[in-house]
């Protein structure tokens, strides 16, 4: 996992009380120590706790001509 590497990622999200998870597809923007600053396709921007962040690099594939 580096800085610019694409892939799906999967971290848990707490919002008025309830625990659901975001599980989408993006670009890493960022490490830290402790955190991951990810932004996802529709340019939502996350920080996440590092050991909350699952991380799978897939090979973007554009289908623009």
């Amino acid at each position: 996992m580096e800085v610019g590497d694409f892939g799906r990622a999967r971290f848990p999200q707490e919002k008025k009380g309830f625990i659901g998870g975001i599980d989408t597809y993006g670009r890493i923007k960022a490490i830290e120590k402790k955190f991951v600053l990810f932004e996802d396709n529709d340019g939502y921007i996350y920080l996440v706790e590092r050991e909350n962040f699952g991380f799978t690099e897939c090979e973007f594939k554009s289908k623009i001509k």
